[in-house]
């Protein structure tokens, strides 16, 4: 789609999770190297990925909405 349209930048619904995903999934670590390196290979101009705080904003929202499903100590809330 992005080849089609050739947006100058995007963001979609989710996209904290999905990157938290595939960099968990890729053996990543959810800093800011790991985060860039996985959105790099979306090949999306994503917003977020580089702007100040977004890693620690991605990594709060991951604690609180995947309650430990796939990342390692992403406990659920008590």
């Amino acid at each position: 789609m992005q080849a089609n349209v050739g947006a100058r930048a995007v963001y979609f619904w989710g996209q904290e999770m999905e990157l938290a995903r595939h960099a968990v999934a890729a053996g990543r670590a959810l800093d800011e190297a790991g985060i860039r390196a996985t959105a790099a290979e979306w090949g999306l101009p994503l917003i977020g990925p580089g702007l100040p705080g977004y890693t620690d904003e991605l990594s709060a929202a991951v604690r609180q909405w995947m309650f430990g499903r796939w990342l390692p100590g992403s406990a659920a809330p008590s």
